[in-house]
């Protein structure tokens, strides 16, 4: 075959196929070297490229909860021939909890430990205030799981019960919390105006205003602010979602730290995550990377707000073609929670973009991290 047959089979000029054979130009875009792989008719196309080639990527949003956490749900198996120790039921439950937000396996976990929850809350005899309260709080543990996985109507199915079980509870606090859970599956689901509906009355359950005490109070209360902000967002309402960070960041300043009362991540820290988390979503990725500098997450609760601030940094650096930064902050990401690659939506969302921008110096690393989140 001559030169000139085989450059245009390839799509480009006998000058530039010239080039490439003197080394004057180098052959590092990878849609060119699978078309060369092609037209030379080679059978292993990976060790021609160094790299692994899939026959098919996993698209985004394709996880969906695991059949054991399913049944359990819709087929609890409940054991009636013992009594259930609530006090070491309410310590399997915080156990769960500190492992969803801070585990680096925290998925593998909820696989695990979800499941045994559901069926034992299901052999509770009475509907007293605590197993009312356990109850929710299992529900929601499941419910926060389920969205990460991207299962919305069983997440929502997961909201529904904890709300109904907090109600009978009547702890204002713990109702407040599961509304906010609430609020997050019906944004999930695009149901904006009743998801802001919903975080409204979870803040004024608690307060007319910034509450100053007790503690709790306050977080819980911060906590469905930072919800109203992204909802807000979702709308693009620049003003109200300015006004909702505003008051977070004043419910914050009273706390002076960060805590995690009723496993509701809040503080300066979470002001500060999610003040960047929502100048992505109303399209602004470089004042989202501004504001990124001045947010130190090292400190954070939870592995689990860590990756995921590092994947909104991703995305932002993403959207503005910076491949380099956005594979670095991928890789923060996975430091802080390995499987938050594999299973988290805006993580997939980056890495095909990164697929997509081809970018030759991180090319080889971007493929590997695809793998390994289980895309290719």
């Amino acid at each position: 075959m001559s030169r000139q047959a085989f450059a245009g089979l390839v799509g480009y000029s006998a000058e530039w196929l010239r080039q490439v054979e003197r080394g004057d130009r180098r052959l590092d875009k990878l849609t060119t070297l699978l078309r060369v792989a092609e037209v030379l008719r080679v059978e292993d196309v990976s060790s021609f490229i160094g790299i692994v080639v899939p026959p098919q990527r996993r698209q985004p949003g394709e996880n969906t909860a695991p059949s054991d956490v399913r049944r359990a749900l819709f087929h609890p198996r409940s054991s009636e021939s013992a009594p259930v120790d609530l006090d070491a039921l309410s310590d399997r439950l915080d156990a769960a909890w500190t492992g969803w937000q801070g585990a680096t396996h925290r998925y593998s976990l909820m696989q695990r430990c979800l499941p045994t929850l559901l069926d034992q809350i299901c052999g509770l005899a009475d509907d007293s205030a605590e197993i009312m309260r356990i109850t929710a709080e299992t529900h929601r543990l499941t419910a926060s799981y389920l969205r990460q996985v991207n299962d919305p109507p069983l997440a929502l199915l997961a909201s529904e019960r904890a709300l109904a079980a907090a109600r009978r509870c009547g702890d204002d606090l713990v109702i407040a919390a599961c509304e906010g859970g609430m609020a997050a599956t019906l944004l999930l689901l695009g149901c904006v105006a009743d998801a802001a509906d919903v975080c409204r009355r979870a803040a004024a359950r608690l307060a007319s205003g910034v509450p100053t005490d007790p503690p709790e109070v306050v977080s819980v209360w911060g906590a469905a602010q930072l919800i109203t902000a992204e909802i807000e967002a979702v709308r693009n309402d620049h003003l109200a979602a300015r006004e909702s960070l505003d008051l977070a960041d004043k419910a914050a300043e009273v706390l002076g730290h960060d805590r995690n009362d009723l496993h509701s991540s809040f503080g300066p820290t979470d002001v500060g995550v999610h003040a960047v988390r929502v100048e992505i979503v109303l399209g602004r990725p470089r004042r989202a990377l501004r504001l990124a500098s001045k947010v130190d997450v090292s400190g954070a609760v939870s592995g689990e707000r860590q990756a995921r601030h590092y994947i909104t940094l991703a995305r932002a650096h993403a959207e503005e073609r910076d491949a380099a930064a956005a594979a670095f902050a991928l890789f923060q990401a996975e430091e802080a929670c390995a499987e938050e690659i594999v299973f988290n939506g805006d993580a997939h969302q980056v890495v095909h973009t990164l697929l997509d921008l081809d970018d030759a110096t991180v090319r080889s690393h971007v493929w590997r991290l695809a793998e390994r989140a289980k895309l290719l």
